[in-house]
């Protein structure tokens, strides 16, 4: 009976929702929103991941050493704050607070939101201590907005959760290599200092877009096929 069920459910060989090609799940409103916040939070995440050690090395002076110990602290608070903003959603929707998509919105805004701004203003900061510190205080506020992008990818995907989970989780890994690609480019045409500025400002730049997709596509639609006319 179950592979009956799957029968039904799904195209032959696929696991698209039966009636719907990769072009219409790939443009199905539900899917653009989970691809746009998972992206821009990940676009974060991997920039912060990949190119904060040579940030601090090569224009805060900082030390190998030094420059990795100040990384692991910012991403101990980013799992701190991951995982205590989880609990606190769990608590926001248990007691009828605020709605399941509301609490998914307002989660991933207060995360984006603030680590966008920090992370913008880090290039025009003159003081080492003070890049430090708005850096780990972005990455680690960045985590906030977990709980908002990812948990909703599973409250709209219904039944294709694999589907519509996995094609976000590849798509936010595509950051991971674009984003030193584009840091070595800005680098190479603007020298040391605006090149580093330019990518914190396109940093913030793709937090707040994905921070607006979110906000106003984001709505309660579960992942389906369209209804014949």
């Amino acid at each position: 009976e179950e592979d009956d069920d799957d029968d039904d459910n799904h195209d032959d060989g696929t696991l698209l929702p039966k009636g719907m090609s990769w072009c219409s799940f790939l443009t199905h409103p539900t899917t653009r929103v989970c691809l746009a916040g998972s992206w821009a939070y990940c676009w974060i995440f991997y920039t912060m991941l990949s190119e904060y050690p040579s940030y601090a090395s090569s224009v805060l002076n900082m030390s190998v050493r030094k420059a990795g110990a100040s990384a692991v602290g910012a991403y101990m608070l980013l799992w701190g704050t991951t995982t205590c903003t989880g609990w606190i959603s769990d608590c926001i929707i248990a007691r009828n607070l605020l709605s399941r998509l509301h609490t998914r919105k307002a989660t991933y805004l207060a995360g984006m939101l603030p680590a966008s701004a920090m992370l913008a203003s880090v290039g025009y900061v003159e003081s080492a201590d003070s890049a430090i510190v708005l850096i780990t205080l972005a990455i680690g506020i960045a985590g906030v907005s977990f709980s908002g992008v990812w948990t909703h990818v599973l409250d709209v995907s219904g039944e294709h959760s694999a589907l519509l989970y996995a094609t976000a989780n590849v798509s936010a890994t595509v950051p991971g290599f674009v984003s030193p690609l584009l840091v070595g480019l800005f680098l190479d045409v603007f020298g040391e200092r605006q090149g580093w500025r330019l990518m914190f400002l396109t940093s913030g730049f793709v937090g707040c877009v994905g921070s607006a997709i979110f906000a106003f596509g984001a709505t309660s639609m579960v992942l389906a096929a369209p209804s014949p006319s």
